[in-house]
Parts: C-alpha cells; sequence; structure tokens
C-alpha cells in the first residue's frame, strides 16, 4: 500500500515533533506534548515495514534463501545506520562539548553516562534502571529524549528477521495450499500487539517509571504501525476522507485533554490508534480540498516534517544546557519567555542545518557498506568512550569537592561556614554562595555520617525486609543515658548533628527514621511490624526525651499534617510524655533547592510560603491538644530572615534534593545536604536545651 511521498506522514511528524517541542517548553499549554512521541513510533513502525516488505520480496523467491537473507539484512541496517546514526552522532558530541562548557560537575558526571547509553542504543534501559520518572519532569538530562530513539533501534535490530520468518511461514502456507495459515503474519503480529499491550498495561499499574521506557512495554506502538502494512487498501472515498479526520480528532483530543497519569497504560491506545488511522486512510491519494493531506500540505508544515528527526533531537539539549551556561534559571527569570522563544528559534536553525548538511549529505553518499559498518563502530565507539572518560573525570572532582567541603564544616577554626555562620553573626551568611562547593548538593548524602563516615538510612514501610526492626544509634554508644529523634526522612537527615550532639554532651541518639508509614492513619502490614519490634526494645520508655522530626507534607491538608499521624502512633507505643516537636526545614521553593546551586545562583523563597504551612501545622498540633506549645522547637533562625528562606547559606547549599508537587508547586520534599546539617549543630544544641528536651 505504499505510494511514494506520503504528505499527511510528514505533516504527522511536523504535528509530532512540535507537540513535543512544545511540550518541552510551555508544558501547560500541549499537556500531553509527550504524545508525539507515540505518533513517532506508529509512523516509524509503518515505514519500515513497508520499506522491509518491499526489499524482502528477493529473499522469498531467492533460491540461496541464506545468502539472500545476509544481503538483504546486511542492505537494511547499513541504510539505518546512513539515516539515524550521523545526526544523532553530532548532536551527542556537540551535546557533550556544551555539557564540559558549563563546568557543572553534578550535571556532567550524569548526563555523560546517559550520553555513552545513548550512543550504544541502551538509553531506555538505562533511564528505566535508574527509576527516573520522565513525566515528574524533575532534574531531566540534556539527553534524557534518546530513550525513544535507543527503543526504536532496538525494535528495528529484531523486526527484520522475525518479519522475514513470518512471511516466510505464510508463503508456505500458501505454496501448500494452506489457506487457513496464509494470513499468518498478519494474526501473529496482531497477537503481538495484543500481547505487549496487556504486559505494557499491567506493568503501568505496578511500576509506571518501567512502562514508560523499557521496550517490551511500548513496542506494540511500532507493531501498530506495521500492522498496517497487512491490511487491504481503503477505496472507499468517503472512508478515505473520514478516517483521517478522526484519527486527527483522537490525537488533538489526547495532546490537549491528557497528563502523564496512568501513561502509557491504555491512554496511549488514542494517539496511536488515531495516528494509523490517519495512515490508513491515506493509503490513496486524496485529492479532495478537505482531505487531511490537501489540508496539510502547505510548505511550513511540510518542511517542519521534513527536519521533525533533527528538531527532535537538538531541541532539548538546548533546552536544558543553555539556561545553565547563561546562568538563567528559566522557571524563575522575567525574561523567561523571551529566551524560551530564542531557543526555539535557534533549535529550528540547528535541525536545519543537521537536515540538510547531515541527514541528507550522508543518506546519498556512496560508500561500500563495510565501510558504513566501520564507519558505526568508530563513531558510536568514540562517543561512548568519551563521554565516559569524561564522566569519571567529573566523579572525581566531585569526590574531591565534597571532601572539601566536609572537611570545612568539621575544621572549628572557620566559624562562618554553613549554619554556623548564622550562629556567630558573620557577613557572609544567609543567601551567600561559594562557588567552591555549589556543585556537591547532590553527591553530599543527608543520610551520611561525616564523622564515622558511614550510611545510616531511613526505613521504607513499602519494603519488607529485615531493616523493618532497625533503626540508627548515634552520638555516645556507650552512654547510659539516651534521647530519640522520631519520624521519616526528615528524622534521619538530621544524623549528623545529632551524632555530634551527643557526643558533646555523652548521650546516645537513637533515630528512628521510617517513611511512608505515616502518611496516613491505616497502617500497612510492614509499618505495624516496624512499630511493634521498636516497641519492644524498649527504646521510646528509656528515652529522657523523644523528639517528632517529620516532613511537612503539604499535599496533606488534615489538621496538623502527617506530622499529627505520627505523634498519635507515638502515643500508641509508648507512655513517655517527654515528647518534643522539632519543626521541619523550610521547603526550598519551585525555584531553589539544587538546581539553583548547579546554576551557580543563590536563591530564596518568601517566608510566607517557606514556613507557612509548617507553622500553621504547628498551630494545629497545639489545638489538638497533641503537643504543647513550649515543647515545639523552631528552626526558622537557622534558614530565614525577616523576608525570605534560602538555598545557600555560610557558602553551603542547603538542600540536597527537590520534588515537587504538580498540583502545589511550593510543595517539596527536600533533604538537607550532610553538610549543612553537621553545620547546624551547635544551634540545635542551643536549642534542645533552651527546651529541656537535652538536658545539662
Amino acid at each position: 500500500m505504499n505510494r511514494g511521498k506520503r504528505l499527511d506522514i510528514q505533516a504527522l511528524r511536523a504535528i509530532a515533533v512540535l507537540s513535543v517541542v512544545i511540550y518541552h517548553l510551555w508544558p501547560g499549554r500541549v499537556i500531553g506534548g509527550f504524545m508525539g512521541v507515540d505518533i513517532f513510533f506508529v509512523i516509524s513502525g509503518y515505514l519500515m515495514t513497508i520499506t522491509l516488505m518491499r526489499d524482502i520480496q528477493p529473499v522469498l523467491v531467492a533460491k540461496k534463501k541464506i545468502k539472500a537473507t545476509g544481503i538483504f539484512l546486511a542492505n537494511f541496517y547499513a541504510r539505518r545506520i546512513k539515516r539515524l546514526i550521523p545526526a544523532a552522532s553530532v548532536t551527542l558530541l556537540a551535546t557533550l562539548g556544551l555539557l564540559l562548557a558549563t563546568g557543572n560537575l553534578s550535571l556532567i558526571e550524569e548526563t555523560a553516562k546517559q550520553i555513552s547509553a545513548s550512543a550504544l542504543f541502551i538509553q531506555n534501559w538505562f533511564l528505566a534502571n535508574n527509576a527516573v520518572d520522565y513525566l515528574a519532569n524533575t532534574d531531566p538530562t540534556a539527553v534524557q529524549h534518546f530513550w525513544s530513539l535507543s527503543l526504536e533501534e532496538q525494535f528495528y535490530l529484531v523486526w527484520p528477521l522475525l518479519l522475514l520468518v513470518l512471511l516466510l511461514v505464510s508463503g508456505l502456507a500458501i505454496f501448500r495450499k494452506r489457506k487457513w495459515l496464509s494470513n499468518l503474519a498478519a494474526i501473529s503480529v496482531l497477537l503481538l500487539i495484543a500481547g505487549f499491550f496487556v504486559y505494557g498495561y499491567h506493568l503501568t499499574k505496578t511500576q509506571p517509571s518501567l512502562a514508560y521506557f523499557v521496550t517490551p512495554a511500548r513496542v506494540w506502538e511500532l507493531l501498530l504501525g506495521g500492522m498496517i502494512a497487512f491490511l487491504p487498501i481503503v477505496k472507499n472515498y468517503d472512508l478515505r476522507l473520514l478516517l483521517p479526520w478522526v484519527g486527527f480528532g483522537m490525537i488533538g483530543y489526547s495532546l490537549f485533554t491528557w497528563g502523564g497519569d496512568g501513561f502509557p497504560g491504555w491512554h496511549a491506545l488514542i494517539p496511536t490508534l488515531g495516528t494509523a488511522l490517519i495512515i490508513y486512510g491515506g493509503s490513496m491519494a486524496n485529492e479532495s480540498k478537505w482531505s487531511f493531506e490537501h489540508m496539510l500540505r502547505h510548505k511550513p508544515i511540510q518542511w517542519i516534517g521534513n527536519i521533525s528527526y533533527s528538531l527532535y533531537l537538538w531541541h532539548w539539549p538546548l533546552i536544558i544546557l543553555l539556561p545553565v551556561l547563561l546562568f538563567v534559571d528559566l522557571d524563575a527569570y522575567p525574561q523567561a519567555t523571551l529566551i524560551k522563544f530564542g531557543i526555539l528559534a535557534l533549535s529550528l536553525v540547528m535541525a536545519y542545518l543537521s537536515y540538510r548538511y547531515i541527514e541528507q549529505t550522508t543518506q546519498h553518499i556512496k560508500i561500500k557498506k563495510r565501510y558504513v559498518y566501520i564507519s558505526f563502530l568508530i563513531i558510536t565507539g568514540l562517543v561512548a568512550s568519551l563521554a565516559y572518560f569524561a564522566s569519571g573525570r567529573a566523579e572525581s572532582s566531585l569526590r574531591t569537592s565534597v571532601k572539601d567541603v566536609r572537611a570545612a564544616v568539621q575544621n572549628n577554626t572557620d566559624s562562618c561556614v554553613g549554619a554556623q555562620s548564622v550562629f556567630n553573626n558573620c557577613e557572609k551568611s544567609l543567601g551567600f554562595l561559594n562557588n567552591n562547593y555549589s556543585q556537591t548538593a547532590f553527591n553530599d548524602k543527608y543520610d551520611y555520617l561525616l564523622d564515622s563516615k558511614t550510611t545510616c538510612s531511613s526505613v521504607d514501610g513499602r519494603k519488607n525486609n529485615a531493616e523493618l526492626t532497625s533503626f540508627c544509634i548515634v552520638g555516645d554508644l556507650n552512654s547510659k543515658r539516651e534521647i530519640t529523634v522520631w519520624g521519616d526522612s526528615h528524622a534521619q537527615h538530621w544524623i549528623n548533628p545529632m551524632d555530634k550532639i551527643g557526643r558533646e554532651n555523652n548521650i546516645k541518639v537513637n533515630v528512628i527514621g521510617t517513611s511512608y508509614c505515616f502518611s496516613s492513619g491505616k497502617l500497612s502490614k510492614n509499618c505495624t511490624t516496624r512499630f511493634n519490634s521498636i516497641q519492644k526494645s524498649g527504646v521510646l520508655d528509656r528515652s529522657e526525651s523523644i523528639i517528632v522530626a517529620m516532613w511537612y507534607n503539604a499535599t496533606i491538608s488534615s489538621p496538623g499534617n502527617n506530622i499529627a499521624n505520627a505523634i498519635k502512633t507515638l502515643r500508641t507505643l509508648t507512655n513517655n510524655d517527654n515528647v518534643y516537636v522539632l519543626e521541619d526545614t523550610p521547603v526550598s521553593g519551585q525555584n531553589g533547592g539544587p538546581d539553583c546551586s548547579m546554576l551557580r545562583l543563590s536563591c530564596k523563597n518568601a517566608v510566607r510560603y517557606a514556613i507557612g504551612g509548617i507553622e500553621e501545622s504547628s498551630r494545629d498540633l497545639v489545638e489538638m491538644k497533641l503537643i504543647e506549645q513550649s515543647k515545639i522547637i523552631t528552626i526558622k533562625d537557622m534558614f530565614c530572615d525577616d523576608n525570605y528562606c534560602y538555598s545557600n547559606i555560610g557558602g553551603i547549599p542547603v538542600y540536597r534534593d527537590k520534588k515537587v508537587d504538580e498540583k502545589n508547586k511550593n510543595a517539596m520534599n527536600s533533604h538537607m545536604t550532610a553538610t549543612f546539617a553537621y553545620s547546624t549543630w551547635s544551634m540545635i544544641e542551643k536549642k534542645l536545651k533552651e527546651s529541656g528536651a537535652l538536658k545539662e
């Protein structure tokens, strides 16, 4: 059903790539713009199958089928290499160059790894194995979009062989007059589509981040495009006119009404079936002025379709890296809209140059197949090796930087580093950024104990393992005196100051961090197991005081927040009434946190947003009679002045991570860096003593 150049498919390519680009630049404008990738999948599956079925004919009739198969596959893969690899490799090399120009070690370390994965066509599996959530759009790298190209290349590797087998079996059935087997190829493809779709649907329910990236969960979309090649041509004029517009409506509905919840799941059916209807309905030319092809045959649309591959390659690295190079936060910069239009214009220019001088040139260049394969191995090996080397160098430099910043806060002679700068009224304190330390945030894990060089993590109540009965013990481990810090990971990120305070005051500190279990009043089996084991240990009863330190989760609107649930659970486990609340760290703000440090900016968040909800939660706890006002320990003065709370204090990054809730843009789950937390110890010690939580 092939009929030369398909203007409708070129228009589909334009729709797909523009959807993705607009989604990446202005997510709120086209909330389902990421589905442009699914449109590409169907197009690719169709075009590849049409091409293969054309080129496979000599194999089907050849007497020496093994030799003919070898020639067929060698020709196919050589064309794929010439079509896709040059532009992709140039983009990856240019991205690596821009990346190194940023000088941002954290960014280089992670992105360079992904450049290697992209060059080797395993980027989708790399992202899946690292539990990346594409739709959350948090901390993406400049080559994250290569996941779809990796998936397509994996499909191209297998599909020619599988299709050849199916067609050979079908041809044999016809030859032997087994009519019921003559449609085996089409039936098999349909079964494959159904099987992989069911797998993807199930995986979306259980492991959505995996379902978005892994090949078995998405390959049905490419196979759906391939299935069109087996269908009879649409000869009915009205149907040819109607089907593409129905498909166009399905695509439009998906792009403008669906966000990322439950995707791919069954949601991916709508844009992919819509794309399939457009391709299928356009199997024969329709000259009606109302046809989809005629309405979208205009030169600007076709031009975008022509450069769509290169535009997809180039736009994302520019969106991610140019703001870093310009030291601009696109979410906060007043002229962000102008910069985004500038990035769009530059993306179009780079895409045209790539299309004109790389794609077009390499596709038509006359070169023997063996040199195509040799060039492929050299180029991909070079890109992957250079990126891997760059990642290793960045990782080594980061380790040195993290070591230096940790040494700085542990140096008792420097009284103006981190929170000590607030305690000692230093000139360079709140908001002060030290570029020597600004890149350490992501690598300065909050659960790492600086003095003992060990890790002490919170326990995840969703995981059933031996850790359910364990907790961290820091401070003076030989002391008979004990206090306990009770909460979740926001209890755990205080382990460094608590360790220092415990050793300075000859007291043992039990840090019991339990994630997930306080989000609701109902306890799961794992949570019950954990709390029962803690109760039986007697640690809560023995403690001179219990300090509740919890994440203020702005998405939970119940009075007292999930902090109230933590206190209620605690009351059921012990009669120890010497309970205190250590207020949560201020939220970093939508534009604050570690991203700010990476851009070498010193961000701040208005006090009313940073601690307003936290203070309201404390008032709720008092009104609910869960805690006395005198037993609430405030820490605002360690992070904030009268107007703002800061992401860098005394030259040290305050926050290691940042999680944005899409429904409440200011709701952040931000943990402190181990270094900054350590620097708070003298201030926390003073507050604990003043409140009575720590006795002299």
